[in-house]
Formats: structure tokens, C-alpha cells, sequence
């Protein structure tokens, strides 16, 4: 089973500790994202896993690969994009491509067939021919990302694969992303807590060099209820009150649980209920573990 394993990781840059300890692992299909501030760590962690960058305490590991001590293993079925890419500025992006194509072993014969397959499939083929000097931030990324795809790596690492894109090339990204994590597994970046919410199956909380939180988002297991909120318990066998206040509800359910009974509870209580919806606790995670100065960065 693929999977990665990151083991008491730091990272020292003189007196500035960039990373402190981080450890966790994930194994199988699905898409982790990697959450904080800017500044938080999270570039620094992906460049560990890569081998860009060797940290000064810990080790990761990739399918059972070391990737400090056997980097050709550990890094053989994987893709990444690490900070905004960079191209020779007189070179086209079709040049690139190709370019990363040979590097990574595959034959001319079938570059050209594969840079057919991932520049379509972020939608960057219109520009491919022109010089990337040319090119604008979103274009740049996109090229970037079709790059970390070439060879259809198993596992896929990218550091803020949306950033410079426009609102139309961010949902694109983001449904490449949802398509993909269905067969592979994918680590992500990003400091945006709505990305976070759309693709993450497990979520990595960091701030000031620090694992915060980790864990597995339990995904249509809370909602939240608005309305006129009745004091009264919520009697349904595996539901549980997460907050309440005069006006909002969060409650925790348990696989199998019936929605409407839930509903029901609340209306035989004496609630009025305005709005009755599934609710991410990402955002809650977020604040509760990251400092009030940075959230506001």
C-alpha cells in the first residue's frame, strides 16, 4: 500500500526553528492537506519529502523508502510541485514538458503522448507553443502542475497548486484534484480554509513549525442546525451536542443515523429550526490551534 510516513521531522535555520517535530503518516488513496499560515512550515516540510532540502532531526519515508537514504526509491512514483515554478525563459512550455518527460525516463516516442495527455488535462495546451517568458502567473502554474503529472505518479505533492490561478482555473485544479484522489494519493498545501474544506479526506493543522492537529475529516458526520434552539437534550441514540447556543446547534452523528429523525427530535423539543445542514469543523480545528495573529495574516 502506498503511503507516506513522517517521523519526529525539525528543521533549524540557524536560532529559527521552521519545523519542530512533526510526525504523522497516511497510507492509501485520498488527498491530505497540509493547513496554516504563510510562514507556518508547510513549504519546509513538502521540500523534506521531496529531498529539495534534509532535515536537520527526523526522517520520512515514502512506500517504505527512506528518502534521504534512497531517494530513487522513495521518490520513483512520485510527482510534486513545490513553490511557483520556474521555466528557462526562452524555452516553450511544450519544451518543458518534453524536457521533464526524458528526465524521468520515458521515451520520445511516448513524451509526445503524454504531454498530450497532462496538458489537457490541466488545460494548458493553448499556450504550450509560446515562449514562457510570456507566460502569467496562472499559466506558470499550470504548466507546473502538468509537469508533476507527467509519468502518472502514484502519489502527488503540491504546494499551493492554486495560487495565481483566477476563480475559473482554481475550481479546475480543485476538480482534477477530487478526480484524482479516487486513485491516488495526494498532499497538498494551502492556506486557504475553504480549499481545505472541498478536498481534504485528512487534514494536517501547522503553525509556527508545529503539528497542531491531525486526523481524518469525518466528513458528513456533523451538522449544524439554526433556528430557535430548545434547552432540551437531543434524543437520538448516536447523536451527540458538540456547541449550542440560543440560535445554533452543532451536533456529531454516528454512521446510519437518520437525518430526518434527527429533525424530528428537534421539532418534538420545541425547536423552530431555520436551517438544517452539514457542517465542517475545519474551520473550528483552525482556530483552535493556530494563534489569533496568525489567522489574521
Amino acid at each position: 500500500m502506498m503511503g507516506i510516513s513522517v517521523s519526529n521531522v525539525s528543521k533549524r535555520y540557524g536560532d529559527l526553528m521552521a519545523l519542530n517535530r512533526v510526525s504523522f503518516n497516511v497510507n492509501g488513496t485520498g488527498c491530505l492537506v497540509l493547513l496554516g499560515p504563510n510562514g507556518a512550515g508547510k513549504t519546509t516540510l513538502m521540500k523534506i519529502m521531496t529531498n529539495i532540502i534534509r532535515p536537520s532531526e527526523g526522517n520520512v519515508s515514502i512506500n517504505g523508502f527512506n528518502v534521504r537514504e534512497n531517494p530513487g526509491k522513495a521518490l520513483e512514483t512520485v510527482g510534486s510541485l513545490i513553490e511557483q515554478p520556474e521555466f528557462y525563459p526562452y524555452i516553450t512550455g511544450y519544451e518543458a514538458l518534453m524536457f521533464t518527460c526524458r528526465i524521468r525516463g520515458i521515451s520520445k516516442e511516448k513524451c509526445i503522448s503524454e504531454v498530450q495527455r497532462v496538458s489537457t488535462l490541466t488545460h494548458c495546451r493553448d499556450y504550450l507553443n509560446r515562449k514562457t517568458k510570456e507566460y502569467s502567473r496562472g499559466m506558470k502554474q499550470r504548466v507546473g502542475l502538468a509537469t508533476a503529472l507527467i509519468g502518472d505518479p502514484s502519489i502527488i505533492i503540491l504546494d499551493e497548486p492554486t495560487f495565481g490561478l483566477d476563480p475559473n482555473g482554481m475550481m479546475e485544479i480543485r476538480d482534477i484534484i477530487m478526480k484524482m484522489k479516487k486513485e491516488k494519493l495526494i498532499v497538498l498545501s494551502t492556506h486557504l480554509i475553504s480549499e481545505a474544506e472541498l478536498l481534504a479526506d485528512y487534514i494536517g493543522i501547522i503553525d509556527h513549525g508545529r503539528l497542531m492537529h491531525f486526523g481524518p475529516v469525518e466528513k458528513q458526520r456533523y451538522l449544524e442546525v439554526k433556528g430557535q434552539i430548545n434547552e432540551a437534550h437531543v434524543n437520538v441514540p448516536g447523536v451527540e451536542i458538540v456547541k449550542k447556543d440560543d440560535v445554533r446547534m452543532i451536533l456529531r452523528k454516528s454512521d446510519g443515523v437518520d437525518n430526518w429523525a434527527i429533525i424530528k427530535a428537534l421539532e418534538t423539543s420545541g425547536s423552530i429550526i431555520e436551517t438544517f445542514d452539514y457542517y465542517s469543523i475545519i474551520e473550528d480545528l483552525y482556530r483552535n490551534n493556530v494563534s489569533q495573529t496568525d489567522a489574521e495574516m
